[in-house]
């Protein structure tokens, strides 16, 4: 397990983990849009299961790179230069945290109140164009979290 701790596969700064954190975050929006098809075609359970799913690996994922970020000397190296990039990198990295923090938050609901409403039968049915509309706000939050990665990535690590 030594090959976790080395240098990535796509030529930066960054760790093995970090690259497959970088990997992941940037199919995420693609694996929601597959996992809303389920919806789509009526395979409610397998939408379900996917969401769960996604959920908790993203957020293994995200916890990841925050490790990454947070307890190595990269988080240090943005107060210690204090130049105009270090502080943008610090600025956008809470923006980062704060877009990651309210989707994550909206998600967790949505996926307990789907499954609250499912116990009551009125999802699919009742509720169904209130959980489209939260749904879309949820893709929306994991888009920006991609995209966000992807940059703090490239702010971080490229050189």
């Amino acid at each position: 397990m030594t090959y976790i701790s080395e240098i990535g596969f796509l030529g930066t700064k960054a760790f093995f983990y970090t690259d497959i954190v970088l990997i992941y975050m940037i199919m995420l929006p693609f694996l929601m849009i597959f996992s809303i098809g389920f919806a789509m075609k009526h395979y409610y359970v397998l939408h379900k299961m996917t969401q769960v799913l996604l959920f908790f690996i993203t957020l293994g994922m995200l916890s990841l790179f925050y490790y990454e970020i947070f307890l190595s000397n990269i988080f240090d190296n943005l107060f210690i230069v204090g130049n105009t990039e270090s502080n943008q990198s610090f600025y956008f990295l809470m923006l980062h945290v704060i877009i990651a923090l309210i989707t994550f938050i909206l998600w967790k609901s949505t996926i307990l109140f789907a499954s609250a409403d499912k116990k009551r039968r009125a999802l699919p049915g009742l509720y169904s164009r209130t959980h489209k509309i939260v749904g879309k706000r949820v893709l929306l939050g994991v888009v920006l979290i991609a995209l966000t990665v992807g940059v703090l990535y490239r702010m971080l690590y490229v050189a």
